[in-house]
């Protein structure tokens, strides 16, 4: 981590310490396809939807999706 000196002795981190997010590799289309062939695998549903951010909303959409109310 890179720091500044922001005053009265003060050590701040610059903007370079921030990292970006990068843009998943394959297009939307692909990863909700492979996301749907998981819908009966709940370990791997959870697994997905930690992958990303655009992982996250498919994969969840299946989780949930298998709760029943009684």
């Amino acid at each position: 981590m890179t720091c500044v000196l922001a005053g009265k002795g003060v050590l701040a981190p610059t903007s370079a310490s921030i990292p970006l997010p990068l843009p998943d590799p394959f297009p939307q289309e692909l990863i909700d396809k492979i996301i749907d062939e998981l819908q009966q695998d709940r370990p791997g549903l959870k697994a997905c939807s930690l992958v990303s951010h655009a992982w996250r909303p498919r994969a969840m959409y299946h989780f949930v999706s298998s709760f029943f109310l009684l």
